[in-house]
């Protein structure tokens, strides 16, 4: 396993890991907080690398800076839900968790372990996602006159944020989108309608698309899905 190490860039302490030199173009990628840098020989010969993660940081340091974190943060005692972050208490009795959260009307709930209790708060935030997921997806069709309706489906994707099975009137989320703004969550839903007209990524699927949400802020909130940043 690769340690996390860190780099002072323009005052600013940054986290990375540094693979080893197996790829034949550098690959840098943002997980969790983290930058993941996978150099070429070269680059390491040389020392190039280092610039490069510097320059990548400096390109997208708004997002790194405001990155999230965990969606359920069981440490620090808050969740996130549609862009908001929500605080609880957890009170440890031997062999017993009690949860008090009032923003969800959860008081003194009992868990016999900390896993029990996030699993609770997982399966609360996805029951509200995929209620909101229904209902938002119907106002938008309706919006957009998409003639079939479709089934919505919750999945844990974790390469993809939605996916239209248009030949099967079936549209399936990430369940993994509740930490996120309802904004952000409406990108994707328009995203995924607008392939009930058109099933590629071609420039008509794009015109469509930003008719109903701006370039500018398809780009900031596809940003803030990849960077983690919730609100």
């Amino acid at each position: 396993m690769l340690k996390i190490e860190s780099i002072v860039i323009d005052g600013i302490e940054v986290k990375f890991k540094l693979y080893p030199a197996l790829v034949l173009e550098n690959n840098i990628r943002w997980k969790e907080g983290i930058i993941e840098f996978h150099p070429t020989k070269k680059s390491i010969e040389d020392n190039s690398w280092q610039e490069e993660l510097k320059t990548y940081f400096r390109k997208n340091k708004d997002f790194c800076l405001n990155y999230s974190g965990e969606a359920i943060d069981i440490k620090n005692k808050h969740f996130y839900l549609f862009g908001e972050k929500i605080n609880f208490e957890i009170i440890e009795k031997i062999n017993e968790f009690i949860f008090n959260c009032e923003k969800i009307d959860v008081l003194e709930k009992s868990f016999n372990s900390l896993k029990l209790l996030e699993r609770f708060i997982k399966n609360f935030c996805e029951q509200r996602l995929f209620r909101y997921l229904i209902y938002r997806t119907t106002e938008l069709e309706n919006l957009l006159k998409v003639e079939k309706r479709n089934k919505i489906i919750l999945k844990k994707f974790n390469s993809y944020w939605g996916r239209n099975s248009f030949t099967q009137n079936t549209i399936e989320y990430a369940s993994r989108l509740f930490p996120f703004s309802q904004e952000i969550i409406d990108s994707i839903i328009y995203h995924e309608l607008v392939h009930c007209f058109f099933p590629h990524h071609k420039k008509d699927f794009w015109n469509k698309l930003y008719n109903y949400v701006s370039k500018e802020k398809y780009e900031l909130y596809s940003n803030k899905l990849y960077f983690g940043v919730f609100n």
